[in-house]
């Protein structure tokens, strides 16, 4: 469901997937004739009924990538017509929403899944587990950044961006151990388009903090996981996108700082969304 930017990136996705077969591709903005090119009659339907989509008892699963404001509705939809959902982040635009469309998957025993494309990084998870595994220490601060352009989209800077940061906390500290404390930088309009969000979990000793910004000309991904030994530093923009360094204090307790040991690994961060696919296809496997 959904045919822009994300709906494309999947849809190729899905094509190569020995999980899934495609039944139907909807948009209310295009028909048969925006076949991809190269794609057969044989293909799947494209279609600007999404009514066929409901009423199609053969296709059990349903992925929906359409503009926020759309999701709670398309995703309830699918829901009612017993399909299991996997649905672009976030899942709804607020909570209240959210929750109901969880209540009813629920209800119905329907998977329900969010992609928060971050959260399958294979070069995250083996930062998750080198914090797990206490390679740099007690675990004490976490800073996230993610900076782009995009000052005059429809919706704020926290649905956009500040949903992934805290997909990408949340895999490190459960993020309803945290008390948070949002700070807008910069609105829009009504819309908050710059934030900075501080967080502390005290019973872990972690604070966190994340900046957030659609003013800037430059698009930055990075996360910065700092130990008591060492750090961990992720920027999927980089060859090197995961770096660890350890630290050791020269000349006794007075001296300063020196890195002891540095250790890069390069991971390919260009096809989280194809992982998305294959942990909904586990999911709906029951594994």
């Amino acid at each position: 469901i959904g045919y822009g930017y994300w709906g494309k990136r999947l849809y190729g996705y899905l094509t190569k997937s020995d999980a899934f077969d495609i039944a139907h591709v909807y948009s209310p903005t295009l028909g048969r004739q925006s076949r991809p090119v190269g794609d057969t009659e044989s293909g799947p339907e494209f279609t600007r009924e999404i009514e066929r989509i409901w009423r199609d008892e053969t296709t059990p699963h349903v992925i929906i990538a359409t503009p926020i404001a759309t999701h709670a509705e398309l995703a309830m939809e699918a829901v009612r017509h017993g399909k299991n959902v996997l649905v672009e982040k976030p899942l709804t635009p607020d909570g209240p929403s959210a929750r109901r469309v969880v209540e009813a998957a629920k209800a119905r025993t329907r998977v329900l899944e969010t992609d928060y494309t971050y959260t399958y990084s294979r070069a995250l998870e083996q930062a998750r587990d080198l914090i797990d595994s206490g390679a740099v220490g007690a675990l004490r601060s976490i800073s996230i950044r993610f900076r782009q352009l995009g000052r005059f989209q429809e919706n704020d800077v926290y649905l956009l961006l500040g949903s992934h940061a805290l997909s990408i906390l949340d895999m490190f500290v459960p993020i309803d151990e945290f008390v948070f404390f949002g700070f807008p930088l910069m609105e829009t309009g009504l819309t908050v388009t710059g934030s900075e969000i501080l967080g502390e979990c005290a019973s872990r000793g972690v604070r966190a903090a994340i900046e957030i910004n659609l003013h800037s000309p430059k698009k930055e991904r990075t996360v910065l996981l700092c130990g008591e030994h060492g750090t961990v530093s992720y920027d999927p923009q980089v060859t090197d996108s995961l770096e660890v360094t350890f630290y050791e204090r020269a000349g006794g307790p007075s001296g300063g700082a020196v890195v002891k040991r540095r250790e890069t690994f390069q991971i390919d961060e260009n096809h989280n969304l194809a992982r998305a696919l294959g942990h909904f296809a586990l999911v709906l496997e029951g594994r």
